[in-house]
């Protein structure tokens, strides 16, 4: 960045910027670093420090907006009658659409490098599993639906589009299904 170029201030904008970055970061497997974050944001170290004093507290906030972004979508799946089916309708969501998909990389490469992010995911997941009780066809749609994510991220498995259809279906029935196998 020049330093004689005066920038007119928006606080929001920088915010957005450097959390994008530090996501980008995440998300191709580089590590996050407030040097780093800068350069890719393209402001300087002070802009990023001015906005998180500490790289944990950029790596939280990288976290709570993802988080908040994953909640904004549970939101919107109206079609899913129990928490369990809104997480797997999210979550499959994500696995097909390369915007969000790249940034939950991001959460999984910030989950494993991160142990308070981990921890923050793992108390997130097991307040939203309270929602329902126990139910194990809902915590094995749960389950698959990560690990189906998982292999969409990682490239483990090629998924015909008519497979991922047919997965897609049973775990939202396993979902939303009523009966607790526990009995």
């Amino acid at each position: 960045m020049c330093a004689d170029i005066h920038r007119p201030k928006q606080p929001d904008l920088v915010r957005a910027r450097l959390l994008a970055a530090g996501a980008a970061l995440l998300a191709q497997g580089d590590a996050v670093s407030i040097g780093k974050v800068a350069a890719l944001a393209d402001v300087t170290k002070g802009a990023v420090q001015h906005h998180f004093a500490t790289r944990d507290a950029l790596v939280q906030a990288i976290y709570d907006d993802l988080l908040a972004r994953f909640e904004r979508q549970l939101a919107d799946c109206t079609t899913a009658r129990s928490p369990a089916g809104r997480y797997v309708q999210a979550t499959l969501a994500l696995a097909t659409d390369p915007a969000p998909a790249a940034l939950w990389r991001a959460l999984l490469a910030a989950s494993a490098a991160e142990h308070r992010v981990a921890q923050r995911w793992s108390a997130w997941v097991a307040s939203d599993r309270a929602k329902e009780g126990s139910n194990a066809n809902k915590l094995i749609a749960r389950l698959a639906a990560d690990g189906l994510w998982l292999s969409e991220t990682l490239g483990t498995y090629s998924l015909s589009d008519a497979e991922r259809a047919s997965l897609a279906r049973a775990l939202r029935t396993l979902a939303d299904d009523e009966e607790d196998t526990n009995r």
